[in-house]
């Protein structure tokens, strides 16, 4: 038997191990129950997003992309919008979306100066043990404990040096750096990708900001500003 410690378990299971395995979703088997009328739209543009940069398709001209690009934020919030029968916010969530990502576009090709290698990468590493070095932690009864997460996005600059890029759609004001600092899952990513995919050492994280008016959620066009905020990497 294998425990998965999962990105969303990780402050549970660092607080206390019994408070994660009676809480965490994914050890009871729980799966969310959509509430009626929500869409998570950040999940939305981040599934776009996916297929803005996909590998295969970095090389296209944008104006063959972008189409593509607009069917995925279709898919996603029809999806999520199956539990939410109001046609009227799955509308404006859609024109919203759709505005957000022409003006994405317009201004990404100004600062993505990097080649997309992997979107939407899974992986999974065991967690060494702290009071023992070199040796992985285990259960009590000698099953493994892994870490499980997804990477949004990994790319590779004009160095030849890898990055980790991760969306974030934020309101009212950019990340605090402080914040940043100390985000503990892009952490997790540099340095649980070198262990995953031996002899790829990530240099850095990228945070990929972007910012938009929280009352602009339907009705009106957005006026999103985006940013990369970029951190140094953490060991």
């Amino acid at each position: 038997m294998v425990y998965r410690i999962h990105a969303s378990d990780r402050t549970a299971f660092k607080r206390c191990r019994r408070d994660w395995d009676l809480s965490s979703p994914h050890r009871q088997n729980l799966e969310p129950v959509p509430r009626p009328g929500s869409i998570d739209v950040s999940k939305a543009v981040r599934d776009a997003l996916a297929v803005y940069y996909f590998p295969g398709m970095w090389e296209w001209d944008r104006a063959i992309v972008q189409p593509l690009v607009h069917q995925a934020l279709d898919r996603s919030v029809r999806g999520q919008a199956k539990a939410a029968p109001d046609d009227q916010v799955q509308q404006e969530t859609l024109d919203w979306g759709h505005a957000l990502l022409d003006a994405y576009a317009a201004w990404a090709p100004t600062v993505d100066h990097f080649t997309p290698i992997r979107i939407d990468t899974d992986f999974e590493i065991n967690i060494p043990n702290p009071a023992m070095p070199g040796v992985n932690l285990l259960t009590a009864d000698g099953d493994e404990v892994r870490y499980y997460d997804r990477v949004d996005l990994l790319a590779i600059d004009s160095d030849d040096a890898y990055w980790v890029v991760q969306h974030r759609l934020v309101t009212d004001s950019w990340s605090d750096h402080g914040t940043l600092e100390l985000d503990e899952r892009t952490i997790a990513w540099c340095w649980a990708w070198p262990q995953f995919y031996l002899g790829m050492r990530i240099t850095g994280t990228m945070y990929n900001e972007i910012s938009v008016d929280a009352g602009e959620l339907g009705g009106q066009t957005p006026q999103p500003v985006e940013r990369l905020r970029v951190r140094s990497r953490h060991a």
